[in-house]
């Protein structure tokens, strides 16, 4: 099985578009300020598709938290998308539109549904 996921993680390197480091925030989405989640992340994407982010909760209902969580696996850039795959199992895809990636993914800490832009702040090398 590990020899499969080396391949395939080379596979998917090779099509590697946004590499480098982002940065950019989340909010929950569909509800009023009532459990109200708001935070900042840092990503980091490498030619070989491993990436890291710190997501980092700045507020839950109004009230300052500054709790973070961080989390790593595979991100694959197909051209318009990029999918993230997270070693704890959770798949995710943000649209991208030049140097910033938007979408809706759960919150990997509350399980909320949130909303994420993430930017390019450095490109990879």
């Amino acid at each position: 099985m590990e020899r499969f996921r080396n391949i395939v993680g080379a596979m998917l390197a090779a099509t590697m578009i946004f590499v480098g480091g982002c940065a950019g925030y989340f909010a929950q989405v569909g509800v009023g300020d009532t459990g109200q989640v708001q935070g900042d992340i840092t990503c980091t994407v490498g030619e070989d598709g491993a990436y890291t982010a710190t997501w980092t909760t700045r507020v839950v209902a109004g009230s300052s938290r500054d709790a973070w969580i961080d989390t790593s696996g595979t991100a694959v850039d197909t051209g318009d998308t990029v999918a993230f795959a997270e070693q704890a199992g959770s798949r995710f895809t943000l649209k991208r539109v030049g140097n910033t990636l938007d979408g809706i993914r759960k919150d990997p800490v509350s399980g909320r549904t949130i909303a994420v832009r993430l930017e390019r702040v450095s490109p990879g090398e």
